[in-house]
């Protein structure tokens, strides 16, 4: 009997156990149920317009350029070789020195020249001395001749003779001259004022027969005021190209834009490429930027090698309609932009003109002080409702070229 009723306590236990269990489950699903209903309602109480960043049609001076790249040069140069060989017995410059217009950069080891020339001046003596002897002897000649004493034949001997000695004379000189001036040679100096930009000798470095043939240089000099580049232009810009035209440039070394302008404008076409070569000159001014508290002066600021982008300015509009180019859609081939007023986008077809770097004039579609997404613009449809940004969209967007007046 007593078993019995312990075994209805221990099931009524356990039937109370999973009633309590399921009872639990139960609030559980009901209270997740709640919490999704609730998320819900905040859902459709919230805003699903699309969030744009909007900015206004401006007008500004925009320039029409044609960009290109080359390396910088020296406006003027000079390469410096040696003209004998020889052992580089004294180096008086090392790069970065300025020089005048004949200073002496370096000498060679002169001793063959110095010999050269000594045996070229006593060859010279010899010369003079034969030709005052038989010039002497000619006279003598000559006299007894008029007095019909010597035959003709006699005398036109001499007279050659005398012409000979006249030409060994010459030569001998010449001689002299060459050997005077293959001794100057050994003393190397500077062609024009300027800046050692390169220097590939050392002392004691032995310049060889091929190296004093203009093989191998010695020195590079060049004068740093005025830099130069030269260009290769597309033949449908050749229309706007004149001497004098003003151009921008840059190299990755600076934020800065150099001035420059055309000094030469080709008069032929590269037959293969179709392109016109023109030269740019650059005047290299100093240049002073600061970096944080530090304030950078540098005198010469462009050098000789750099890589170096121009923008040719091929004609002016004043005034232009302009817009951000990341603004511009393109859809087979034409142009258009979303507008917004009074919080909806309408779809609208402009036509572009001019671009420079992330601007671009509008010459039909937009008026002045319209508003035109830049951001968020591709996921729109005309006619869309829309939020505006609370931020300027271009604070994290920096690639973008915002307009200013």
């Amino acid at each position: 009997m007593m078993k019995r009723i312990l075994s209805i306590l221990f099931s009524l236990v356990i039937l109370g156990g999973l009633t309590f269990m399921v009872f639990q489950s139960i609030q559980k699903g009901i209270a997740e149920k709640k919490a999704q209903l609730e998320k819900q309602k905040q859902l459709n109480a919230m805003d699903r317009r699309l969030i744009v960043g909007v900015t206004p049609v401006e007008r500004m001076d925009l320039d029409r350029s044609f960009s290109a790249s080359g390396t910088l040069v020296a406006r003027t140069q000079a390469t410096v070789f040696s003209m004998v060989p020889g052992i580089v017995l004294g180096l008086k410059v090392q790069e970065g020195d300025v020089v005048k217009a004949g200073d002496t950069l370096a000498r060679l080891d002169a001793a063959k020249s110095a010999l050269g020339y000594q045996q070229a001046r006593a060859m010279q003596a010899q010369a003079r001395l034969n030709y005052e002897n038989t010039k002497k002897n000619f006279q003598d000649i000559k006299t007894l001749y008029e007095q019909k004493a010597v035959t003709q034949n006699d005398y036109e001997k001499m007279e050659l003779g005398l012409k000979m000695a006249e030409q060994q004379v010459n030569q001998a000189s010449a001689a002299v001259s060459l050997a005077s001036a293959s001794w100057s040679d050994a003393t190397i100096t500077a062609p024009i004022d300027g800046t050692v930009i390169m220097k590939a000798v050392e002392m004691g470095d032995l310049m060889t027969s091929s190296q004093a043939m203009k093989t191998s240089p010695l020195m590079i000099i060049a004068k740093l005021d005025v830099m130069k580049i030269d260009i290769h232009v597309p033949e449908k810009f050749v229309l706007y190209l004149h001497k004098g035209q003003k151009c921008k440039i840059r190299v990755d070394a600076y934020d800065h834009v150099f001035p420059g302008e055309i000094d030469q404008v080709a008069e032929m076409l590269d037959a293969v490429t179709k392109t016109l070569k023109v030269t740019i000159l650059i005047p290299n001014e100093a240049l002073s930027f600061q970096e944080g508290t530090v304030v950078h002066q540098v005198e010469r600021p462009l050098k000789v090698g750099m890589f170096a982008r121009v923008d040719v300015v091929l004609e002016k509009r004043p005034a232009a309609l302009v817009i951000p180019i990341d603004a511009i859609i393109n859809k087979d081939g034409y142009d258009f932009v979303f507008v917004h007023k009074d919080g909806k986008v309408s779809q609208r077809l402009i036509k572009v003109g001019v671009t420079e770097a992330k601007l671009a004039e509008v010459v039909h579609g937009l008026s002045a002080g319209e508003q035109v997404v830049v951001l968020g613009q591709r996921a729109l449809f005309d006619g869309q409702s829309v939020r505006l940004m609370e931020e300027d969209p271009f604070k994290y967007y920096t690639n973008w070229g915002k307009v200013t007046p």
